[in-house]
């Protein structure tokens, strides 16, 4: 197993007045505690990013508190809307859970998380940083010379036009991303939308995590949302490259140990947690990334395929608590049109987990600068297990 540390992110719990799932919100925390707490080796420490609670009240943060007493892993976490609507003068959080920001060192890594909604005098809650904010933050990024730098808080930013979706629009989100690239940090460490995500933003790369709820919100009555699989976001690092790996809680719960994703087609992200998937339109040869996890015994190899029957095999290419696996997908050795390129784990020469992702593949030449782009999400699964 490769040397390095670990450390985790916990986003979106929603513990407390959730209509949902309000029980298994809380089991889903438990499960990743206890997971977590017998890794080999175990994460340094643990970033809750934000809405921990529903309904930002005493006695959910009481809840929330009760049920991480006593573990032995280092939790870092910081608030959001959720965590503070239920008490005006936000002092739930600061009796239950103290600081709304932390500073945490590891072997050459600092990650410095922070509050970053505020709550605007018609109700609503926008991403901001403040002035004070601004300086702490500075301040605190200039005392890490010689580290690698993260940053962690929960919405996301996602450029839209002339502007930046969801939270960040009309905010100071240019400033802040040049506060950022000033002193050269590596990621964003984000949750918010329930989804798994990597881009890059204002030249600095974001990795969004889904939630450990487990729900997707549509707002779309009657319903309101959908379930998705629950989990929480491993990353790893050494010599100055962080590696990062979405855990499904659900693979242990429905009795199937091993995981498999497809991460990335090409430079294209596949988004999750499934069953949501992002399509891609594939022009060139591309890289196909996948990444396994096993809580039994090793998974023995990985192919993948996108004609029925004709399995190709993958090269492991990074072992540690998770498996990094990659083959190319040559556009010209597939028949132009849709498809879907599917991924299977094998374990003492059986199949035992599998993940699916929509194709479309050109027979023409990529456009300039993209051998692969994003089609817009949606919710796929596979209905027949491949032969």
């Amino acid at each position: 197993m490769n040397q390095g540390l670990y450390f985790a992110q916990l986003t979106d719990l929603h513990v407390g007045n959730n209509d949902l799932n309000g029980e298994q919100a809380k089991r889903n925390l438990r499960l990743a505690l206890e997971e977590l707490e017998h890794l080999t080796p175990q994460p340094q420490c643990v970033l809750v990013t934000a809405d921990l609670v529903c309904s930002g009240r005493r006695d959910e943060l009481e809840v929330y508190c009760s049920l991480v007493d006593g573990t032995p892993l280092d939790l870092y976490a910081v608030p959001a809307n959720h965590d503070l609507w239920g008490e005006p003068d936000g002092s739930a959080w600061e009796e239950w859970l103290g600081p709304t920001r932390h500073a945490v060192d590891m072997d050459g890594l600092r990650v410095v998380l922070f509050d970053d909604l505020r709550r605007q005098p018609d109700g609503a809650w926008k991403a901001i940083v403040p002035p004070e904010q601004m300086d702490w933050l500075d301040s605190q990024l200039a005392g890490a010379e010689g580290r690698t730098k993260l940053v962690a808080y929960h919405a996301p930013i996602l450029p839209e036009g002339d502007n930046y979706h969801d939270n960040w629009r009309d905010s100071n989100a240019d400033e802040f991303l040049a506060l950022l690239r000033g002193h050269d940090v590596r990621s964003m460490i984000t949750g918010h939308w329930h989804r798994c995500g990597e881009w890059t933003v204002g030249g600095v790369q974001t990795i969004n995590a889904g939630a450990l709820t487990g729900w997707q919100w549509t707002g779309i009555p009657p319903y309101w949302s959908f379930p998705v699989r629950p989990g929480y976001r491993l990353f790893h690092f050494d010599a100055g490259v962080l590696r990062t790996f979405w855990r499904e809680l659900g693979s242990q719960e429905m009795r199937a140990p091993a995981q498999i994703g497809l991460v990335h087609v090409g430079g294209v992200h596949t988004g999750g947690p499934r069953p949501q998937v992002r399509p891609v339109s594939v022009f060139a040869s591309v890289p196909l990334h996948v990444q396994t996890w096993s809580s039994e015994a090793p998974v023995d190899s990985v192919e993948w395929s996108v004609a029925h029957g004709d399995w190709r095999p993958m090269t492991a290419t990074w072992d540690g608590l998770w498996t990094d696996w990659e083959a190319q997908l040559d556009w010209q050795q597939v028949r132009a049109g849709e498809c879907t390129c599917v991924v299977r784990a094998r374990r003492d020469g059986r199949p035992v987990a599998y993940d699916a992702v929509p194709l479309t593949v050109s027979e023409w030449h990529s456009p300039p600068m993209a051998n692969a782009v994003p089609q817009r999400e949606r919710v796929f699964e596979l209905f027949y297990v491949p032969e």
